[in-house]
């Protein structure tokens, strides 16, 4: 990705407590005058068929998945993290790419997922060859027309344009964060989803091709083009909208990047505020719901990053990223330099977001 600006656990002893604890912090959070969700009335209405209590139990089912640890591992998921840098540099068509995408497809297979490989080719401005690239789909309740879309970049950097010495550019570069921290958390959350009381169709994404870049100037100066991954993916689905208006369609999309950085910062990135504002409400909202306190509530860079492909094809994106990231695009950007923290935030948030949609 680049920049237009240049570049707790809560664990409760039993359901007394978890009711007395939800009806504390609902008071609290109303008094307070402290933002919250505003999920819109489809979130608590009773369904045809509901008890009274329908909705709050909804609700204890929520606060049970999402406040208690048991749910998301976020030191599990940080040793997904270093399970994927062991595989060495990922970048695009490489043996450690292929090595990760058999590692996905396996995981994934083994909680239920269909996984699919979509195959294309890729040619980048500075390279005399073309690269396959592939672009991994692990979906559940694939039968359900109305889905949500979680993805994140997958690849790493072939280079580490952002060290300040260029002899260092083309030592082998690892992408903890910002490459194998989105991966991580996907591989954490796919324990889950079995579990989870979702009401709609869930699609995870890996994409291919978002750091493919040698050349990294501006794509306008001559520079590599990116996003080759998500620019197929979302050119794929718009085909398939037109030759099938009534088929399956993404009503939201989460696109996490650089998220399992030490003291994560996750501002509202602007073209997420600009094209997808009620989202934005919402995945915030949610965070401050929750205590997450990661998530700043207030607008900061925009990034050019996999999202806006979502956006050209009508798909409401968010992007969750941390840009403050101190080695981003660093030979540094290792696990070492990685925590749970981030994880563990933005793992119960999607939770959360995933439970609500409708």
């Amino acid at each position: 990705m680049t920049s237009t600006s240049q570049h707790r656990h809560i664990r409760l002893a039993g359901l007394g407590i978890l009711v007395v604890a939800i009806a504390a912090v609902g008071i609290w959070l109303t008094s307070s005058g402290r933002p919250v969700a505003t999920p819109g009335p489809e979130d608590d209405r009773a369904k045809p068929g509901d008890s009274i209590a329908a909705p709050l139990a909804r609700r204890l089912l929520e606060a049970s998945f999402v406040m208690t640890g048991r749910f998301f591992q976020a030191e599990r998921a940080l040793q997904y993290l270093r399970e994927i840098c062991a595989l060495g540099p990922r970048v695009s068509g490489s043996p450690g790419m292929k090595k990760q995408q058999e590692l996905l497809r396996k995981h994934f297979e083994r909680y239920g997922a269909m996984v699919e490989f979509q195959r294309f080719e890729a040619r980048q401005r500075s390279r005399k060859e073309a690269v396959e690239m592939v672009n991994v789909l692990a979906r559940w309740h694939p039968e359900r027309p109305r889905r949500l879309l979680l993805c994140t970049h997958y690849d790493t950097r072939p280079i580490a344009d952002q060290e300040p010495d260029e002899r260092l550019w083309t030592k082998p570069f690892l992408g903890a964060n910002d490459g194998a921290s989105g991966v991580a958390l996907m591989m954490e959350l796919a324990q889950t989803l079995p579990r989870l009381p979702v009401q709609v169709g869930v699609d995870f994404v890996c994409f291919d091709g978002e750091e493919y870049v040698f050349d990294p100037r501006p794509s306008d100066w001559g520079g590599d083009r990116y996003f080759f991954g998500s620019e197929h993916f979302a050119q794929h689905y718009a085909k398939q909208r037109r030759q099938t208006p009534h088929g399956p369609v993404y009503v939201e999309a989460v696109l996490v990047d650089m998220i399992a950085g030490k003291n994560p910062r996750f501002y509202i990135e602007q073209y997420s505020l600009a094209q997808a504002g009620p989202l934005v409400e919402k995945i915030w909202s949610y965070a401050a719901l929750l205590d997450c306190r990661a998530f700043v509530p207030q607008a900061k860079h925009a990034v050019l990053d996999d999202h806006l492909e979502l956006l050209k094809v009508g798909i409401p994106a968010v992007d969750i990223i941390d840009f403050d990231y101190p080695h981003w695009h660093r030979l540094s950007d290792t696990p070492e330099n990685c925590s749970a923290d981030g994880l563990d935030q933005v793992g119960r948030v999607v939770l959360l977001w995933l439970m609500r949609a409708r």
